[in-house]
């Protein structure tokens, strides 16, 4: 039994919501890449003990024990690919626990996959270290390498940190030199809470140049615009996570630079919903006390994209929208939920349903297939 110390904290609701999102990308993303690249990489900047506890004492695995899950997975797919995993918590109780909890959930895993020669195909390594010490470390590596031989082979970071122990070099460090996806948990609300007491040294480690905060209305927004400005070819798409009051609790923030990825991290917020009017997150509806909702700022804005990038009366392939919305960071909708609206607008007249790119072809109730051409009527 670890000690209570160390696992001593109440898991709030959106916490769940969190590993719940990482499980399901990764799910995805371990798969895909193990298909084409002999090795793959995944950190996790602030991985605690890997174990939660919610307020009624039940346990729950945390991040690191997902990802750990997920390579096993992807491996009994592709079993020539190499998957190496570090987990960075600079608490040293929680790091011992970590890697006592590592070694049993990798064996307990061998297990059930009856994996019994892996070659060490699947490799972890728990570091009792600051994240910032490890970033250090690897920028002291790479500039010893006569070439970076990293730079072509993907790597996932997860960085989910206490307060605002977040700095800007690490995001231009991980996208400059590895091929990289990163997913963090920005919590704008503790820079709302702390904006008078932050220094200008403080201010610039959090988003790579002073800026005045007075003059920002979404932190978060601006952390985007930010790394858009240094990597313009970046995707990088922000989940604001509300509850049921609609107050931000924090927002997630994915960042690639292939549009499948946010295709995919799309998909999973939407998957991973209960929708009423907006994306409502409840992975396990008995398990919350309150809900919380991916906020989905509606039709009506669609509506008025839509017409921004199409005239009126002329014919347009859906697909060409599909793809115009999906894999775009300006907005969160996935396919589902444009096809959704584009129905809806129809409903209304504003739209018209033409015919399909196959004349022969019968549109189905309520379908708006890719091949179908419509136009913008009013």
């Amino acid at each position: 039994m670890a000690p209570k110390s160390a696992l001593d904290w109440d898991i709030k609701e959106h916490t769940l919501i969190k590993e719940a999102i990482l499980g399901k990308y990764l799910h995805i993303w371990f798969t895909a890449l193990s298909k084409n690249y002999p090795s793959i990489f995944y950190i996790d900047g602030f991985a605690g003990s890997g174990i939660l506890q919610d307020t009624s004492g039940n346990i729950k695995e945390g991040s690191p024990l997902i990802a750990l899950e997920e390579t096993f997975f992807a491996f009994e797919k592709h079993n020539n690919t190499n998957f190496y995993l570090f987990f960075i918590e600079k608490n040293k109780e929680s790091s011992n626990i970590l890697q006592n909890t590592l070694e049993q959930k990798f064996n307990s895993l061998k297990e059930k996959y009856n994996f019994e020669e892996m070659n060490e195909k699947i490799k972890f390594k728990v570091r009792n270290i600051e994240f910032d010490s490890l970033v250090k470390s690897l920028k002291v590596f790479l500039e010893q390498l006569p070439q970076n031989e990293l730079k072509n082979l993907p790597l996932f970071v997860f960085i989910d940190p206490f307060g605002l122990n977040i700095k800007f070099e690490w995001i231009e460090f991980f996208l400059k030199n590895f091929k990289s996806e990163i997913f963090i948990n920005f919590i704008s609300s503790g820079i709302i809470r702390n904006k008078k007491k932050l220094s200008s040294e403080k201010i610039k480690e959090i988003f790579g140049e002073y800026i005045d905060l007075n003059q920002i209305n979404d932190y978060a927004l601006e952390f985007k615009n930010q790394i858009k400005k240094k990597f313009p070819d970046s995707k990088v798409l922000i989940f604001p996570i509300k509850n049921s009051k609609n107050s931000t609790v924090y927002k997630l923030i994915h960042i690639s630079k292939h549009h499948k990825a946010v295709e995919k991290m799309k998909e999973i917020m939407f998957n991973e919903s209960i929708f009423s009017n907006s994306f409502g997150f409840s992975v396990n509806k008995q398990s919350y006390k309150e809900q919380f909702f991916l906020f989905d700022i509606g039709e009506e804005v669609f509506e008025n994209a839509i017409k921004e990038k199409y005239p009126l009366n002329e014919k347009i392939i859906v697909e060409n929208i599909y793809n115009s919305f999906t894999r775009s960071d300006e907005f969160i909708w996935p396919k589902k939920k444009i096809r959704e609206y584009l129905l809806s607008l129809e409903k209304k007249g504003k739209i018209r349903y033409i015919k399909d790119l196959d004349e022969k072809k019968k549109r189905r109730k309520n379908t708006l297939p890719d091949s179908s051409i419509i136009e913008i009527i009013k």
